[in-house]
């Protein structure tokens, strides 16, 4: 792609009520995600509601470079929406919590079974490091959402929400002159502790990144959990899956990228997303790939595989994991779901363990909340494969130190993913990617170009 053409993008604004903790931000993907326990998940979720475990290491379980032989398992439990739970499948687990034994950490609620407290909301990190502004309605109010590629619905505050009004702002359809009420229609996204967003819905205009796009359909919510209350950085979120996860009942309806395509506003089926440290350089895009100069990549270096749409995720095969020089791999069904709605990234029990146990000192720590590493450590390099044909994609190790513990230690970016059958590609990894998701009908892909580890 040529320097001159002109995507439409759409910037990032830096959620400055955010703050990286390791434990709180895997507690909000274990919730999100409906993470149910393994050996690994110092947080799960059991009979609808979110656990921290308090038990001793399972019975062969080696912290070391002798690691066992890598194994992938995986169960999805029976419903179309693995994080989004009106009943919770539960999963029995015959062995021991694989964590050192401490007492309850203070933010712990309840002890509800040996080892086992509940978390409160406070223990969650419920927002994300960036926001997206989005006009929506005549006139226009702009609202700071989270754009979430593994999920597809969008939704934000309505009036009747009681909070306080200086730190969000509320899209009050009666106020919009072309806001339209889609009677009989409602939604409710229940999480897997048991925390609740749900309301009506309604049309309205939305604008995207300077695109305007009428008759959208806006979930307006009418009621909210303690958890999404308690948020101060965003106002809602604007999912970028794919349709058939919209939670709208009793007809699902379209999402803003798949209105886009279907209204042909775009030049091409396409978004992409650049992620930062620096807000002012991160942004995701519309309708085509940014020029070179704005990404630091040529467009030439971006390679593409099938996306797996049957659980409406950006899902693609990953069968292979790199540590350092040793590579490994993976059941051949193994899948990876890239997610912009997750900060840290989620693998299998087997993964994990051979991600630290090429670190001297990394442990699984009850008292923090999962793996950890030394401060003064220099991890290797991680890479993740991508489709059939050997290409891979590496975070740094560096980038495995994903939040200082003021101990001498950092928790771990990489985390268990309990039972889930895919891992989860967060942020981590998205920062070191330029990522393309490409819509086109009936041929779906993702795209993805290395980016500089330094």
């Amino acid at each position: 792609m040529s320097d001159d053409a002109e995507p439409t993008i759409s910037r990032f604004k830096r959620n400055h009520k955010w703050q990286r903790n390791g434990k709180m931000d895997y507690a909000r993907s274990v919730r999100k995600w409906n993470i149910t326990p393994s050996d690994q998940t110092t947080f799960h979720i059991k009979d609808g509601k979110l656990l921290r475990h308090h038990t001793p290491p399972a019975a062969g379980f080696v912290p070391s470079d002798h690691a066992p032989p890598i194994t992938e398992t995986g169960h999805l439990h029976t419903t179309h929406k693995p994080y989004l739970m009106e009943k919770i499948a539960t999963t029995a687990v015959t062995s021991t919590s694989a964590t050192i034994a401490v007492p309850a950490a203070a933010s712990s609620g309840p002890v509800v079974g040996p080892g086992e407290s509940e978390v409160p909301a406070t223990g969650v990190q419920n927002d994300l490091e960036f926001v997206v502004p989005v006009t929506i309605g005549t006139p226009g109010v702009t609202a700071h959402l989270d754009f979430d590629t593994g999920s597809a619905d969008l939704w934000v505050w309505g009036p009747q929400i009681q909070a306080d009004r200086t730190k969000h702002t509320l899209y009050d359809p009666a106020a919009s002159q072309t806001g339209k009420s889609s009677q009989g229609l409602w939604w409710r996204i229940q999480y897997g502790d048991g925390s609740v967003a749900a309301g009506e819905v309604h049309t309205d205009v939305i604008n995207l990144g300077g695109v305007a796009l009428p008759n959208q359909s806006v979930q307006v919510a009418t009621a909210l959990s303690d958890t999404f209350i308690s948020e101060d950085g965003s106002d809602g979120l604007l999912g970028l899956a794919f349709p058939n996860m919209n939670t709208v009942q009793p007809m699902q309806q379209v999402t803003p990228m798949a209105n886009l395509v279907a209204e042909n506003l775009l030049v091409k089926p396409i978004f992409t997303v650049k992620l930062d440290k620096d807000d002012a350089s991160g942004f995701y895009t519309f309708g085509d790939i940014a020029p070179d100069s704005h990404t630091g990549i040529k467009s030439a270096d971006i390679k593409y595989q099938p996306v797996i749409t049957t659980h409406g995720f950006w899902e693609f095969t990953s069968p292979t994991i790199r540590v350092g020089d040793k590579l490994v791999k993976r059941e051949a069904n193994n899948t990876a779901i890239a997610d912009t709605g997750t900060t840290i990234l989620m693998l299998s029990d087997a993964a994990c363990q051979l991600v630290y146990s090429q670190i001297p000192g990394a442990v699984l720590s009850a008292d923090a909340g999962g793996w950890i590493l030394p401060s003064n450590s220099t991890p290797p390099h991680v890479g993740f494969g991508f489709g059939p044909d050997g290409l891979e994609y590496t975070i740094s190790g560096e980038d495995l130190k994903y939040g200082d513990m003021q101990d001498g230690t950092h928790y771990g970016a990489i985390q268990s993913r309990g039972q889930a059958p895919y891992d989860i590609l967060g942020d981590v990894f998205l920062r070191r990617v330029y990522a393309i998701f490409d819509q086109s009908p009936g041929a779906p892909k993702i795209g993805f170009a290395q980016r500089s580890l330094e």
